[in-house]
């Protein structure tokens, strides 16, 4: 039976080796976070210093046709973007400077937990490599670049249980439910989009890919990763899938390693999805304890004490009460934060925000924000709102206007998209995310948060 470390140093011949989904320079038969990837950078720059000239090719004959025949003339320049890749326990231990003697007496058995695919293909954490056009392999150790600064012994329930989180998430639940062979990835590894120089930058999500190309990356990159997750042959995977196009392939496209109880398949809420924080904890922790329960996942081992974990949960609703007064004194100040750990494009806007909120609307180069308030003067919403610059479209050509708003209420985030100055179309997160917002929404909060706390 294999060994944690056995597995890990498979997937990593996956995600870097030489028919690997970003190709990296291997040393000693393997690529590591703390001997390659991390002992390679200076201190501060966590960036993948030996990416070779290309990376994954398995889709290259579908590079004039990334979309479906019903989204073609909607998204004309879309083509394949960013390139990402996958990450087990043993990368986020090393990455947190944890030992492997952690997780001895946790399971070994195989969980995978699936995102859908990258989102933003922009930034400094993408490499440009000239023979492979405009799709960017990260240069960051995927799941891990906005984690390993914080302290190992934060990852457990209720940290990071909240909107917005994806790696801080999946490490948390890992450590949670004492899973040692856990592994984070996306369905599709490679995102699919447009961008140009101007910082005018969208992509789409996996119902307008190409079907093909879902189908491609599953079968031969995804069902690599779950037979390597394996400790031996007669292993069943149990997968978390986040959100329903994630779900709804992966049942499509694994119907064998179903129907032959290879693989059980089990949904979670997508980390960008409107559930109240309050709300969304209960039902990441409810459902995962279930899927792990049905399949015997403590087998041979102690069980975990699920009442003690949730027991010992203060259960404290945020504290978010303030004026607009109060909100826009802590916007004028955000310049002082720490910003060193977000991408530079986010770090454009946060810029942007150094002026003062004088009334309930105020205009910032690109971006408005707008504060609701209650009876009392309380805060009830923020919201930011970019317009495209003249001449120019948001999502195909259809729309003008992206918001993403937070409501301090119920304490969740939400965006819209509008052909005018109306919010007349509710979108997914990750629309927003193309172009910054919901990313300097989630700085913002979790800063407000934070001080508040």
């Amino acid at each position: 039976m294999k060994t944690i470390q056995d597995i890990a140093k498979e997937l990593h011949k996956i995600n870097f080796g030489t028919d690997g989904i970003i190709i990296t320079q291997f040393k000693n038969g393997d690529y590591t976070y703390k001997d390659d990837w991390k002992g390679s950078n200076e201190e501060g720059s966590h960036k993948h210093t030996d990416i070779d000239n290309c990376c994954c090719d398995l889709c290259n004959k579908y590079n004039a046709c990334v979309l479906e025949d019903d989204y073609k003339d909607e998204h004309k320049h879309y083509q394949f973007t960013n390139v990402s890749h996958g990450t087990h326990m043993f990368d986020f231990l090393q990455a947190h400077g944890a030992d492997i003697s952690k997780v001895d007496g946790w399971s070994t058995k195989p969980v995978m937990l699936v995102m859908e695919n990258p989102s933003n293909g922009k930034n400094n954490d993408y490499a440009k490599i000239k023979n492979l056009a405009r799709k960017r392999p990260s240069k960051s150790w995927y799941w891990l670049n906005s984690s390993y600064d914080e302290h190992d012994d934060k990852f457990k329930y209720p940290n990071f249980f909240t909107q917005g989180e994806y790696g801080k998430l999946v490490y948390s639940i890992m450590n949670t439910f004492k899973i040692a062979n856990g592994y984070l990835t996306n369905m599709v590894k490679c995102g699919v989009g447009c961008y140009d120089e101007q910082g005018n930058d969208s992509y789409t999500t996996t119902e307008k890919y190409n079907h093909q190309i879902v189908r491609n990356c599953i079968e031969q990159r995804l069902k690599n990763e779950l037979n390597t997750l394996r400790r031996d042959a007669n292993d069943t995977v149990i997968v978390f899938a986040f959100a329903l196009n994630t779900f709804n392939y992966l049942n499509e496209y694994l119907k064998d390693e179903i129907e032959n109880e290879k693989v059980k398949i089990y949904l979670l809420p997508h980390p960008a999805n409107r559930l109240a924080n309050d709300y969304r904890k209960y039902v990441l922790f409810g459902k995962i304890a279930r899927a792990l329960k049905l399949n015997n996942f403590y087998e041979g081992i102690d069980e975990i004490d699920y009442m003690a974990i949730l027991t010992s949960d203060e259960d404290k609703i945020p504290d978010l009460k303030l004026n607009i007064k109060e909100l826009s004194e802590f916007i004028k100040n955000i310049k002082n934060a720490d910003i060193s750990q977000i991408s530079e494009s986010l770090k454009v806007f946060v810029e942007e925000i150094k002026g003062v909120i004088c009334h309930n609307t105020y205009n910032c180069g690109k971006l408005t924000y707008t504060i609701n308030t209650v009876n009392g003067g309380l805060v009830k919403d923020f919201t930011l709102m970019y317009k495209a610059p003249r001449n120019k479209t948001l999502e195909g050509g259809k729309y003008k206007v992206i918001w993403v708003n937070y409501n301090f209420v119920d304490d969740y985030i939400e965006t819209w998209l509008g052909k005018d100055n109306s919010a007349n179309e509710r979108v997914e997160i990750g629309m927003a995310e193309e172009f910054n917002l919901y990313g300097l929404m989630v700085f913002i909060v979790n800063k407000f948060k934070q001080k508040k706390n």
